[in-house]
């Protein structure tokens, strides 16, 4: 984690890793994500407001071994997202922590959906073309 300023009205950003290896069929899944979090203050009814935006941009690289037919995939992928909420303060850690997990599982999610859409299906069609 680390500040864009001297102080945190100004934001911050955080990245986070994540490596999976399984070894019963060789296949990697890393990924690298880095979210940015902007906050900004708001007037509503004389009362201010803090609206928080998180920006998170998730990359992957992959490498798949598919059975039953035995193909082997590898690649890589990036997803960008953003969502904003309305927190209590500054250094409401409880949700930013809460707001950067889901925010990660979801982007993380949607790769691996993707990646079982656009790599796996395809493979399996053009294996089972070519039998």
């Amino acid at each position: 984690m680390w500040e864009q300023g001297e102080i945190i009205e100004n934001g911050f950003s955080c990245g986070l890793m994540v490596k999976n290896f399984d070894s019963s069929n060789d296949s990697v899944w890393d990924s690298t994500n880095l979210i940015n979090v902007k906050f900004y203050k708001e007037k509503e009814r004389n009362q201010e407001r803090i609206k928080t935006t998180y920006k998170i941009s998730s990359s992957v690289l992959f490498k798949l071994s598919t059975k039953p037919i035995n193909a082997e995939i590898s690649g890589s992928l990036t997803k960008n997202n953003e969502e904003s909420y309305y927190i209590k303060n500054f250094l409401d850690i409880e949700t930013h922590i809460e707001k950067i997990g889901k925010l990660v599982e979801t982007c993380e999610n949607n790769l691996k959906n993707q990646i079982d859409e656009i790599y796996i299906k395809k493979t399996k069609e053009v294996k089972l073309i070519n039998l």
